[in-house]
């Protein structure tokens, strides 16, 4: 189970100027290395294959971000991602025990209504 607010980008490919093919994974951003413990990217680059990228250094040449990756195995990936995680109050964080497809589930009526004055159609400068 994959937090939706977890999730920052998905995977396809695509070309970049220059003909170069670059290809977007399946992101989680704030994800806990199962090497060495500190918080990265996961990219799930393939069902057999997933990484955490950490930020190392900026290249002084290029000023470019340079990053190192550790594999993760993907039971410890899979425990991670479907363990709900808990807020600060103690109640659990589970953004994908909502269905989309009823937004409107949660009220009460289904319809709210609007404040007294703000009605459609009511529109006045005055005071």
């Amino acid at each position: 189970m994959v937090f939706l607010s977890q999730v920052i980008c998905s995977g396809r490919s695509f070309k970049q100027q220059g003909g170069e093919r670059m290809t977007k994974y399946q992101c989680v951003k704030d994800f806990t290395c199962e090497q060495c413990g500190k918080k990265g990217m996961l990219q799930i680059i393939s069902k057999n294959y997933q990484r955490v990228r950490h930020y190392s250094h900026l290249d002084p040449a290029t000023k470019k971000p340079q990053f190192i990756y550790h594999k993760q195995t993907m039971q410890y990936v899979e425990r991670v991602l479907t363990t709900p995680k808990q807020a600060h109050n103690g109640q659990n964080i589970d953004h994908c025990n909502h269905d989309l497809t009823k937004l409107n589930s949660s009220l009460k009526s289904g319809t709210v209504e609007p404040p007294p004055g703000f009605e459609p159609g009511i529109f006045s400068l005055q005071g």
